[in-house]
């Protein structure tokens, strides 16, 4: 998930099943049967694999684009019919949902859960946007800078890219002659995707402080509301909507919208049931064996969608795979996916028959750069106004609004 990240240990371990180094969720396996593990045994641990498979799946992203924005299938496209792009953007939602779902189950007020969710996210975004808008009427428009900001575009380009309510990806001028087309940040169609799901999860929880008002049930209530609201939504995802002939509009309720809303919704489930589920890898290698049976089939997708997200939270909290010490330095993986796109798109329009895997190597170095730099500038310090910010919500609001009764 983009959008959540663990603090990691001050520490550069990156082993693979080291005896001699043995981290604290090794030492929570070997107390008991490795092979019956639950989900719930470990969740709570920081010894996880979060940041390396963030990271992973961010540079994913860029692999995937240098061969999208040149109006090519990547390697894994062709080889079953999924880019890597589209999967690694499948992986983010799915360890989101468990996280932001973990998120709000963990906090007693949801103006505190409110207040986390847009300091992590908006103020990179309305950076990176500025910057892209300053850039673009400078140096990549071709139109002059008096032409280019004396229209609407670089104006409105901001304001919906940072909203989160809609995306607006074309500037006057700017990569009008690349591959792909004049869109300047493609990537961020997914965010407004995501902030949705924030509002199911930011419902789930509302709806079981009404209910716990009346009945005085405890945060558990909300944890199960939560997957409650999961089910509907991965249900929805895999099957309502397509029985029901529900239209596909545009946003979360486009195609692939709609199907990010199961990968999301199926981190809800598992966290609301983590008590229930068991962390085994036979499992996934066997899943991995009935999904390429099923790949011609209808029950392909609906299989993909918990088998996905069952491997990523396996992969995550796996003892095997001690990457604890991975994200030390910081969580890049949001900075890479919301800077990545402009830049490969630039090399582009610089020459537009460049080789897919030179974008992609010209554009990674540049880019882990400025996600480095916007994690310890901008993501980093905003997090330091939460407690400060959430306290000015909760005066305006009220002490107890919102609030789980204790």
């Amino acid at each position: 998930e983009a959008t959540a990240r663990f603090l990691s240990p001050q520490t550069s371990s990156f082993t693979f099943d080291n005896e001699d180094s043995k981290t604290g969720l090794q030492r929570i396996i070997e107390s008991s049967d490795e092979n019956r593990m639950r989900l719930s045994d470990v969740d709570s641990s920081r010894d996880n694999n979060m940041d390396l498979m963030r990271f992973l799946a961010a540079s994913a992203v860029i692999y995937g684009h240098a061969f999208h924005l040149q109006n090519l299938r990547d390697p894994l496209e062709e080889l079953v019919g999924r880019s890597t792009g589209s999967l690694a953007v499948a992986v983010f939602f799915a360890l989101s949902g468990f996280l932001i779902a973990k998120s709000l189950t963990n906090r007693p007020s949801l103006l505190e859960f409110l207040v986390a969710r847009a300091l992590r996210i908006l103020p990179a975004l309305i950076v990176v946007n500025v910057l892209v808008v300053l850039i673009a009427g400078f140096t990549w428009s071709s139109m002059s800078a008096a032409e280019f900001f004396g229209g609407s575009q670089p104006w409105t380009y901001i304001f919906w890219n940072s909203s989160l309510l809609k995306c607006q990806f074309e500037l006057p001028g700017v990569f009008s002659a690349n591959p792909f087309g004049d869109a300047v940040n493609g990537s961020l169609w997914t965010l407004p995707v995501e902030a949705r799901m924030y509002g199911l999860v930011f419902l789930a929880g509302a709806t079981s402080l009404v209910i716990g008002k009346v009945t005085r049930a405890g945060n558990e209530l909300r944890r199960y509301m939560v997957g409650g609201f999961g089910v509907v939504g991965l249900a929805s995802s895999l099957f309502l909507w397509e029985m029901l002939g529900l239209p596909h509009l545009g946003g979360v309720l486009s195609e692939p919208g709609v199907r990010l809303m199961g990968f999301f919704s199926a981190g809800m489930v598992a966290h609301a049931f983590r008590k229930k589920i068991y962390l085994d890898g036979r499992l996934i290698v066997v899943g991995f064996l009935v999904l390429y049976c099923w790949r011609e089939t209808r029950f392909a997708e609906a299989f993909l969608v918990p088998w996905l997200a069952y491997t990523c939270l396996w992969t995550a909290y796996s003892p095997r795979i001690n990457a604890r010490g991975f994200g030390s330095k910081g969580d890049f993986s949001y900075g890479i996916y919301i800077f990545a796109f402009p830049v490969q798109q630039w090399f582009y329009s610089q020459d537009p028959g460049m080789a897919p895997l030179t974008n992609a190597g010209f554009t990674f170095p540049i880019v882990v750069v400025l996600a480095a730099i916007s994690f310890w500038c901008i993501e980093r310090p905003s997090l330091r106004f939460k407690h400060t910010l959430s306290e000015k919500v909760r005066f305006l609001f009220g002490r107890k609004a919102l609030q789980s009764t204790p």
